[in-house]
C-alpha cells in the first residue's frame, strides 16, 4: 500500500468492492461494468484509491485484441494517485476520463488526441422508436460486409468478437450493408450496454437508418436485462445529437477520450 496524503491511499481492490463502487453511477461506469462482467472475455486489472472510511476512486485497465482501455472513474486526486502508482505502466492506448480529472492523466502519460464527448443515456421505458426500414440481427457471416462499410473508421480488430459477443443490427440495400449499428459493452449481470459503432453509408444518409439500426439494438439491449443503455456522442455532432435525443436519450455527462502514451523512459 502506498500513502499519498495524510487520508488517501492507493489500492487493488477486490472485483465486488470495485463493481459497488462504479454501480453508484452506472450510465458514467458502463464501460468499466461492461468489462468486468464475468461472460465478457476481457482481461481487467483495477486500482483504487481510498479515503479511510470508502473508495473514491477507480481505474479499470481492460486488454481488448491490441488495444488497451483505460476508464478512469470517481475522485480526480485519487485517479491521479493510482494512475501514478502503475508499476508497469502501459506504453499506449486509449481513455476515458471525466474533464477534471485529465490534468493528474497527463501528468503521467501523454496524450496525443483527446475528443470532448457526450455520454447519453436511455433509461428504462424511455425508448421513442421512429418509423423507418427494419433492421436485421448480424453476426459473424455479416464481418466482411461489416468491414467494408467501415473501412478504416473503426478498429477491425474488435469486430469479429463483438459480432459475436455483442449485439449488432444492419440494413442491406441489395447485397450492399449500408447501415449498421452495435455495442462496444453488454452486461446483463450489471443491467448495462453501451451502443457505438453506428455508421450508414454516405450515399444513404437522411432517410432515417441510423435511427432504425440504433433502435434495434437499444431494444435488444432491453431485452437482454440492460436496463441503463448508454452512447457517446462527439461535441459537435450535432446532427447525430439530434437523432439521439428524438429516441428518446439524455445528456448524463461529458468526459475525455483520446490516445495516450508512455512518455519515454518512464515505463
Amino acid at each position: 500500500m502506498t500513502l499519498f496524503s495524510t487520508d488517501l491511499a492507493v489500492r487493488t481492490p477486490g472485483r465486488d468492492e470495485a463493481v459497488e463502487f462504479l454501480m453508484r453511477d452506472r450510465p458514467w461506469s458502463a464501460y468499466g461494468l461492461g468489462y468486468l462482467e464475468r461472460t465478457s472475455g476481457v482481461p481487467t486489472s483495477l486500482v483504487a484509491s481510498a479515503s479511510p472510511t470508502a473508495i473514491t476512486s477507480v481505474v479499470v485497465q481492460a486488454q481488448l485484441p491490441q488495444l488497451l482501455s483505460i476508464v478512469a472513474i470517481g475522485d480526480p486526486e485519487g485517479i491521479g494517485a493510482s494512475i501514478e502508482s502503475l508499476p508497469s505502466p502501459p506504453s499506449s492506448g486509449v481513455f476515458s476520463i471525466r474533464g477534471e480529472a485529465l490534468s493528474a492523466f497527463e501528468r503521467r502519460f501523454n496524450v496525443s488526441s483527446a475528443y470532448q464527448m457526450r455520454r447519453l443515456r436511455l433509461g428504462p421505458g424511455r425508448l421513442e422508436p421512429r418509423p423507418g426500414p427494419r433492421a436485421v440481427r448480424l453476426g459473424l457471416d455479416d464481418l466482411e460486409p461489416v468491414k467494408r462499410l467501415y473501412g478504416m473508421w473503426t478498429d477491425a480488430h474488435q469486430l469479429p468478437g463483438q459480432l459475436s459477443r455483442g449485439i449488432y443490427y444492419g440494413i442491406y440495400a441489395g447485397d450492399q450493408l449500408v447501415s449498421v449499428a452495435g455495442t462496444h459493452v453488454v452486461s446483463a449481470e450489471f443491467g448495462v450496454g453501451a451502443i457505438g459503432n453506428v455508421l450508414t453509408h454516405v450515399d444513404y444518409r437522411g432517410r432515417g437508418l441510423a435511427s432504425a439500426t440504433t433502435t434495434a439494438v437499444a431494444m435488444a439491449l432491453a431485452e437482454a436485462g440492460c436496463e441503463e443503455v448508454v452512447l457517446n456522442v462527439r461535441q459537435g455532432n450535432d446532427v447525430a445529437y439530434r437523432v439521439y435525443r428524438a429516441l428518446g436519450f439524455e445528456d448524463h455527462c461529458t468526459f475525455i477520450e483520446g490516445v495516450f502514451h508512455a512518455f519515454p523512459g518512464r515505463r
